[in-house]
């Protein structure tokens, strides 16, 4: 948003600058990542929560509108990833080509093996087994390997936002948007921490072959992302049906 009269963004200008410069650092250090953004002018009388409504129309409406657009076309004649099929930058260990996306991707693949061989055999053993580093191991047993996303986002969570902003001005809507949400965090920190008790629970006293076999000593979820009311993990295929 854009504060007109505050220490955040003074005009358009500012806003427009740093946006631009946002948006070049996530191409060159993440590519593959968009991001769509939204101002209004407001003041210290503005209401909190109306300001709220009105910028998470704008975002839905620019969604809508960039919905379905490609990236970026390559500006010369070059070679196209044998993937993602974006223009590429790199050619792999097989000699295939690959964009700049791919190779980010690797890059971080490779950075954390390494750390798992640095710090020995049995502290490896140990991460593998909390985290489960490679997917493979969620996935069950040879020739009936099933794996499942899970993708959990809160219900009406923008209803919520517009209740407790209700006829707050500036200062303190700002305050209360940040209280809620890092409640909103918690509570869903503590909530997935819940369910893999739940789970662990639920695999000790289950009589399915598939759930107490292989997975004795730790629950096979790996978190993928986590923030506010949105959390995804992938887990072993028929626990996530349990």
């Amino acid at each position: 948003s854009l504060f007109t009269n505050s220490k955040y963004f003074k005009d358009v200008e500012l806003y427009k600058a740093i946006n631009t410069e946002f948006s070049r650092l996530l191409l060159a250090h993440i590519p593959g990542i968009t991001v769509i953004s939204a101002y209004e002018a407001i003041d210290e009388t503005t209401d909190f929560g109306k300001l709220m409504d009105t910028l998470f129309k704008k975002l839905q409406f620019k969604k809508q509108e960039t919905r379905g657009m490609m990236t970026a076309p390559a500006m010369s004649i070059t070679r196209t990833c044998s993937y993602t099929h974006k223009p590429a930058t790199s050619l792999d260990n097989d000699d295939r080509w690959i964009s700049e996306e791919l190779e980010q991707k690797r890059k971080r693949v490779q950075e954390s093996k390494t750390v798992l061989t640095a710090i020995g055999e049995k502290a490896k053993y140990q991460i593998q087994k909390e985290l489960y580093a490679e997917v493979e191991d969620m996935a069950g047993e040879k020739g009936e390997q099933w794996i499942a996303t899970v993708h959990i986002d809160g219900n009406s969570m923008g209803n919520h936002v517009n209740a407790v902003l209700k006829n707050k001005n500036l200062i303190v809507g700002t305050e209360t948007i940040r209280k809620f949400s890092f409640g909103i965090q918690n509570v869903y920190e503590k909530a997935y921490e819940n369910m893999l008790e739940s789970c662990k629970k639920l695999m000790k006293d289950s009589k399915d072959f598939r759930l107490s076999k292989k997975y004795k000593e730790a629950v096979p979820f790996r978190k993928i992302y986590s923030a506010g009311d949105d959390v995804t993990f992938v887990c072993y295929g028929p626990l996530a049906i349990k």
